[in-house]
């Protein structure tokens, strides 16, 4: 009777949970090849997707801070930002305990944004541009953002309405600033406005070619709308547009600015060293060469396991430093706000 008492508690033994936060379509659309991949390595793990998805750097801190997450997916400029609040709320990185990450492009392991105070605190998942998306069935393949600004394409765009960083990177890089001196905007900040109006002059402009807050896409672009021509993208709605049998791509030969989307740990999981390795059988699924390649398939990122084959061979000329989203100070996040709000909130309702 002791032997199946014994056996009957390893049968019915409760598996490990793992409470994920991401962004929309990361990591739970894999769940049960996971729990196999697991299981293969003698773990039986169950994935619990929190119940809101990521959308927004002060969503992020708050579910790092209040500890509800094991695992999380973080954008790479979050990390720093708020005197380093990310880093200090995170576990540090061992990448001995990733196998796949041998497989990782060079360039992406040596990019900084991860480490602080000798430690690295971020696993790198998939990445993109804020591109410039167009409808190949009606137009050619622009050669700039300019086609943004363009009074005929009126009413024929759509951009984010949450990241509205990126927004202002396209007014200011329009109004003739290079993109080294697009992240930090502190000494062209006036009390709630910019020194230069040519850039809240170019934001007007973009935002009214939009039209109505409604052409503003939540989430992932969307690009049904038949008269839509130009719009911005993470690249996923492309994908999305595609599948649906739309003829949208993405305009490769317009540089924009880069984001990489990554994988973190929350310190609660030193409370259980089970939890902790299903975390690192985790991060290591993603980053191994088939699920790399599906989501690739599915998204069309660009994902980071150098052994996948995907449209952009050359990693390290679209991973560079200066294209990278980097870390914005509370000031220029609040004029950025400010800017945004004061054009948007003039737009009519749809």
């Amino acid at each position: 009777m002791f032997f199946i008492a014994i056996s009957s508690f390893t049968v019915f033994a409760e598996p490990i949970k793992l409470t994920v936060c991401e962004w929309q379509g990361y990591i739970m659309p894999w769940e049960s090849e996971f729990k196999i991949y697991a299981k293969a390595r003698g773990m039986d793990v169950d994935l619990e997707l929190y119940p809101e998805y990521l959308y927004s750097p002060e969503q992020v801190f708050n579910l790092v801070r209040g500890r509800v997450c094991d695992v999380i997916t973080p954008t790479h400029n979050y990390f720093s930002q708020r005197h380093n609040q990310l880093f200090r709320s995170l576990l540090p990185i061992d990448f001995s305990k990733i196998p796949n990450y041998a497989n990782v492009s060079s360039i992406l392991k040596n990019l900084k944004y991860k480490e602080y105070e000798g430690d690295s605190y971020a696993v790198p998942l998939l990445g993109g541009s804020y591109g410039l998306a167009y409808n190949a069935d009606k137009v050619p393949e622009p050669t700039s953002f300019d086609v943004l600004f363009d009074p005929a394409n009126k009413c024929k765009i759509t951009l984010t309405k949450e990241q509205i960083a990126a927004n202002l990177y396209i007014a200011i890089l329009k109004s003739g600033y290079d993109k080294k001196n697009i992240y930090d905007m502190d000494g062209k900040i006036i009390s709630g406005a910019f020194k230069d109006l040519k850039i809240q002059h170019n934001l007007e402009i973009l935002y009214r070619n939009v039209c109505t807050q409604d052409r503003f896409w939540h989430g992932e672009a969307d690009f049904t709308k038949p008269d839509l021509l130009y719009g911005t993208t993470y690249w996923f709605g492309v994908a999305t547009a595609k599948k649906k049998g739309l003829n949208w791509r993405i305009a490769h030969n317009v540089r924009s600015t880069v984001w990489l989307d990554t994988i973190s740990f929350v310190p609660t999981l030193k409370d259980s060293p089970d939890k902790l390795k299903a975390a690192y059988i985790l991060a290591d699924f993603m980053l191994s060469a088939p699920i790399q390649e599906r989501i690739h398939q599915t998204y069309g990122v660009v994902v980071v396991n150098k052994k996948v084959k995907q449209e952009l061979n050359d990693l390290s000329k679209f991973f560079r430093e200066a294209w990278l989203w980097k870390p914005l100070t509370t000031r220029t996040q609040g004029i950025y706000h400010i800017m945004h709000n004061k054009v948007f909130n003039t737009l009519e309702e749809n």
